[in-house]
């Protein structure tokens, strides 16, 4: 699968092999290659499926598992939920990036000539062919995937009724001690103001983070890229979809609704409600919504009620992964944000502990599966170079 160029017109350098995935020669492809002929945008879009077919196979079979699975129960799909927010989103990150580049950048040469060199800067350096041939495949299936995610999520009461909550709330009894952990939380954290500061951290900041998180694998060059990008796809589908069927469940802040028998969470919920009457929670709104949605049977932004597993708690604990060799600051914020989220879910009612243990502990485990398939695949693709070219 290797693919050797040597053609200096394309870049600066005599000799080109671009069968690595890190960010080598390949990057060093300008845009002036492309008038030469057919040979770079072959070269490239090559590259971009040895490296990344996992990906892009993985994601075209959940959407089409998605489909198959609304003809089967007679319900539509829609793969344009998202796709507002992740235009409006993916815009104000990216000229965030661009400006934060260009005063760098500005700021260390003190060019003479500052529009020219600016403008060389952002096409030889950020928005390069190998960036954007490279970031095609998620920038447009994962606006796909999430939508689906929420289409099935709408439909996991129809493919299996919401039967596992009391099995999950004793659970978390015998796991803590025989307490219920909201219990255990409640003097820590039942202060009104306490609630409404973790309903906020809860809500948008999550939201932000993991999109974020999501523009940065998209658009990444790291050769470690795909590991995390290919974990996220499978915290979404495996878990969103395949576990939150097979453990059906719709969380504490429902319990009452779709269980029978006394309701445990009934003081918490009644102590959320009294906070509410002196803050605007966040967390109840959209629960709210979310119901109201369900009762409905609407498909809309966010649309669906699924407790366990937390993706919540998957999807942060991946930035806690993607932060883990930066800076200690950095990745010690991720990680108390993702005990902040931890606590959070039990707190205001969206989640039993199990659910978001389960999560975080599911996607360790699929990023080390990750890790070791790519490494494996990555050294079948080295083994076979030899044994082209000697051919």
């Amino acid at each position: 699968m290797a693919i050797s160029v040597h053609q200096t017109a394309w870049t600066n350098d005599s000799s080109v092999d671009i069968a690595e995935p890190a960010r080598t020669d390949i990057t060093r492809v300008g845009w002036q290659a492309f008038t030469s002929g057919p040979g770079p945008w072959l070269v490239l879009c090559r590259h971009v499926w040895v490296t990344q077919s996992w990906f892009i196979a993985a994601a075209i079979l959940y959407l089409l598992v998605g489909f198959s699975l609304g003809a089967a129960y007679d319900q539509s799909i829609n793969l344009q939920i998202y796709d507002d927010v992740h235009l409006v989103l993916y815009g104000n990150f990216l000229l965030a990036v661009v400006v934060w580049r260009m005063a760098q950048q500005l700021y260390l040469h003190r060019p003479a000539k500052p529009l020219r060199f600016v403008w060389q800067d952002l096409t030889h350096e950020l928005i390069t062919p190998w960036r954007i041939f490279s970031a095609l495949p998620a920038l447009i299936l994962l606006p796909l995937v999430l939508s689906m995610v929420s289409s099935l999520k709408r439909m996991i009461p129809l493919i299996a009724p919401f039967s596992w909550d009391p099995a999950l709330a004793n659970f978390d009894r015998l796991l803590h001690g025989g307490y219920h952990p909201w219990e255990l939380l409640q003097p820590l954290l039942g202060y009104p103001l306490v609630t409404y500061t973790l309903s906020i951290a809860y809500s948008l900041p999550w939201f932000s983070l993991t999109l974020l998180m999501q523009f940065w694998l998209t658009f990444s060059v790291n050769p470690r890229r795909m590991r995390f990008l290919l974990t996220y796809l499978l915290c979404w589908t495996l878990l969103g979809t395949g576990l939150a069927i097979l453990f059906s469940s719709a969380g504490p802040v429902y319990y009452g609704q779709v269980a029978t028998g006394p309701d445990p969470f009934a003081p918490l919920l009644a102590y959320l409600a009294d906070v509410g009457q002196a803050y605007e929670l966040p967390s109840s709104m959209a629960q709210t919504y979310l119901w109201d949605s369900y009762e409905k049977d609407f498909l809309r932004f966010g649309s669906g009620i699924s407790a366990m597993p937390s993706l919540h708690l998957a999807t942060t604990f991946v930035l806690v992964l993607v932060c883990w060799r930066m800076h200690w600051s950095i990745r010690l914020a991720t990680i108390l944000y993702l005990a902040v989220l931890l606590a959070g879910s039990v707190h205001l009612a969206w989640h039993y502990a199990i659910d978001g243990y389960v999560g975080i502990a599911a996607t360790g485990l699929i990023y080390l599966i990750v890790t070791w398939a790519l490494a494996r695949h990555e050294e079948r693709v080295r083994l076979a170079v030899p044994a082209q070219r000697r051919h």
